[in-house]
C-alpha cells in the first residue's frame, strides 16, 4: 500500500445522493488505485414471538427479501455509473441484511470482512434533537470502527434530500 493512499475502501451508502460526495472522496483516498466496496444495509425487523407475531412488523418474506437486495444493487450501481469510477479502481456492490435494528456493527464487521482500510461515509448533516431521534451511523462509526473512519460533509443544496 502507497504510504499516501489505501488499498480497500469501505462505501457505506443509504442509496441517497449524497452516496456521490462519499464515492468521490474514497476514489481520492484510493489514488486512483485499488479496490472500493459500496454496502448498503437493508434492515428488517427481528423476527417476532409467533404469539405476539400481530402486533409488530412482520419480516419479509424471502421473495420480498430476494426483490429488495436486487432493488439496492441496482440502485448503487445507477450511483457508480454516476460517480465516474476511476479506470483503475475495482468496485464490489454489496447488499446486506441486518435483523438487528443497528448498522453500525454490521459495517464494522463488513470493514474486518472486507479488510478494508478506510470507511469513507456521507454525513446526513443532522442536528440537534434530529441527530439525537434518528441517530448517526456516522457517528456511531466514529466511536465503534476497527478502521479509520472519513466522514465527508455533504453540501448543504443536499441537506434535505433524501
Amino acid at each position: 500500500m502507497d504510504a499516501r493512499h489505501y488499498a480497500t475502501v469501505l462505501v457505506p451508502t443509504d442509496l441517497s445522493p449524497r452516496a456521490g460526495v462519499a464515492l468521490q472522496h474514497a476514489w481520492r483516498a484510493l489514488g486512483g488505485n485499488g479496490t472500493a466496496h459500496v454496502v448498503h444495509v437493508l434492515e428488517f425487523p427481528p423476527n417476532v414471538n409467533p404469539m405476539y407475531a400481530h402486533y409488530g412488523p412482520q419480516p419479509p418474506t424471502d421473495e420480498e427479501r430476494a426483490e429488495l437486495r436486487k432493488e439496492a444493487a441496482a440502485h448503487i450501481r445507477a450511483l457508480l455509473n454516476e460517480a465516474d469510477v476511476p479506470a483503475g479502481i475495482t468496485v464490489h456492490v454489496h447488499v446486506v441484511e441486518d435483523f438487528s435494528h443497528d448498522v453500525v456493527p454490521c459495517l464494522c464487521e463488513r470493514a474486518v470482512t472486507l479488510k478494508a482500510d478506510l470507511m469513507c461515509v456521507a454525513s446526513h448533516g443532522r442536528r440537534g434533537l434530529a441527530r439525537l431521534v434518528m441517530g448517526s451511523v456516522a457517528g456511531g462509526l466514529l466511536g465503534a470502527s476497527p478502521v479509520p473512519v472519513l466522514v465527508v460533509p455533504v453540501p448543504k443544496d443536499m441537506l434535505g434530500k433524501a
